[in-house]
């Protein structure tokens, strides 16, 4: 069932639909609890992150429409800079040799910059990947990003 709505598109656009209804009602100024709403919203971009995150090294695989590269294909997609694009591409890319940080990922764990730093890493010494993750649950960014830039030295 669940794979079923995965492969449909229509049952994600109707999960993108009723987001944007969300969105569109949300009156943050009569929000009961603003920090719980916005750890939720939060958590949801996560997991949209994370399933755009996974299916980057397919899309890139798609004809590009006149695009030089895969990554000037998915820069203009999602919006964003090319070298955010090829960030997200390597980290699809690495994250297929690394099952325990795509779990992490798939349920919401880590954020888009904690998953690039995670499995650029551990792509080069996957014996950490465990470490990364516990250190990714309880430090910031920085001293993860600070600690993976070590792992690859």
């Amino acid at each position: 069932m669940v794979a079923q709505l995965v492969d449909e598109v229509g049952g994600i656009a109707e999960v993108e639909v009723l987001l944007a209804l969300v969105v569109e009602l949300l009156d943050v100024d009569r929000v009961r609890d603003p920090l719980a709403t916005w750890k939720t919203f939060d958590r949801v971009e996560r997991l949209a992150a994370a399933a755009k995150t996974l299916l980057a090294r397919r899309v890139a695989n798609h004809p590009r429409h006149g695009f030089k590269s895969p990554e000037e294909h998915l820069a203009k997609l999602g919006g964003t800079t090319t070298r955010e694009a090829r960030a997200m591409l390597a980290t699809s890319q690495q994250l297929t040799d690394l099952p325990r940080t795509a779990d992490a990922l798939r349920r919401g764990e880590l954020s888009r910059t904690q998953v690039e730093a995670v499995a650029a890493a551990a792509a080069v010494k996957p014996d950490v990947e465990g470490h990364l993750l516990a250190l990714a649950a309880t430090t910031n960014v920085h001293e993860l990003r600070e600690e993976c830039q070590r792992t690859r030295r």
